[in-house]
């Protein structure tokens, strides 16, 4: 027998070595493991959520959308108190109305071409006798400037997720283990800092000097002398509405919107019973409008004849 012959003499092989199994060097993955990872996954799914939705209901409360409404210059901003409240100016008195949403909107009416305060009532009268077309913008804005927050503010709420991942726990412990230290002190003392001035708390705000004056029901302005249509109900009037003038114009602008209503009613049910020649297969019936301005009363008037024809 030499040195090199295995034990039990030449020729002979030892013990065989027991078989390997797959993945015998590298840790289990337990249920717990995948259970906990997750868990981990959701957390970060709903921290970002949080952040998300945070981000984009403060930008949506303060954005504005400028476009036109009512032959004015109008500002439109969202709000949280489920009513359209139109800011008219100094002259006239500020308007409500339930929204029937869970948001609300505040309309500025600034600039107009209107000549005179009286054609301005008018308008608004004969406007919110068809009211479709001045809903539709302002839905529209509104819809446009929640896309918009939406968008945004996921992406805001993704940041801080994604730092949170990008650092790791390793790092993350060493960060919470130099936080008693003199200079993570100064760091969350710098955030706290950057925090505040951006909130900037001190500031007051100045109030408005019509928000020391109470929404009154249209109807009770107006008084027992001047009936309200059943379709002005929820309306509610703010502002300096004591003088015999401003109490006029909008007894004037109620006059008008029953008008309004009863002749373009009248006009769309007449169109409907005009005896007209039928177009062939081959023809297209076309509506040209021109010079509508604030005539929108027209519309139904037009869509009836249309269907007829």
């Amino acid at each position: 027998m030499t040195p090199a012959d295995p034990p039990g003499g030449p020729g002979t092989e030892g013990p065989a070595d027991p078989p390997i199994e797959p993945g015998a060097g590298r840790p289990r993955r337990t249920l717990w493991h995948h259970t906990g990872r997750g868990l981990h996954g959701l957390a970060l799914l709903g921290a970002w959520a949080g952040l998300a939705v945070l981000a984009g209901l403060t930008l949506f409360l303060g954005s504005s959308r400028e476009l036109t409404l009512a032959s004015h210059d109008a500002v439109v901003r969202p709000t949280l108190d489920r009513h359209v409240v139109v800011r008219t100016g100094p002259v006239l008195p500020d308007l409500r109305i339930d929204s029937g949403a869970p948001l609300g909107v505040d309309i500025t009416l600034g600039k107009t071409d209107a000549r005179s305060t009286p054609e301005l009532v008018d308008r608004y009268a004969v406007i919110a006798s068809s009211p479709e077309g001045a809903q539709a913008r302002v839905r529209e804005a509104v819809t446009d400037m929640a896309t918009q927050a939406a968008l945004r503010g996921a992406a805001a709420g993704a940041v801080p997720v994604l730092v949170w991942v990008l650092v790791g726990p390793r790092r993350r412990r060493e960060l919470l283990r130099a936080l008693p230290s003199r200079r993570g002190a100064l760091a969350v003392t710098a955030g706290v800092a950057v925090g505040v001035a951006w909130w900037q708390p001190w500031t007051p705000e100045d109030g408005r000097v019509a928000d020391d004056r109470s929404w009154v029901a249209l109807e009770e302005f107006l008084g027992s002398d001047v009936p309200v249509p059943a379709e002005l109900d929820g309306v509610e009037v703010r502002g300096d509405v004591t003088t015999n003038q401003t109490r006029r114009l909008i007894e004037s602008a109620v006059t008008t919107y029953e008008k309004s209503r009863g002749f373009y009613a009248a006009a769309a049910e007449a169109a409907g019973e005009l005896d007209l020649r039928l177009p062939e297969e081959d023809e297209e019936v076309v509506v040209f409008v021109s010079d509508r301005h604030d005539n929108i009363g027209m519309d139904a008037v037009a869509r009836d004849r249309k269907s007829v024809v």
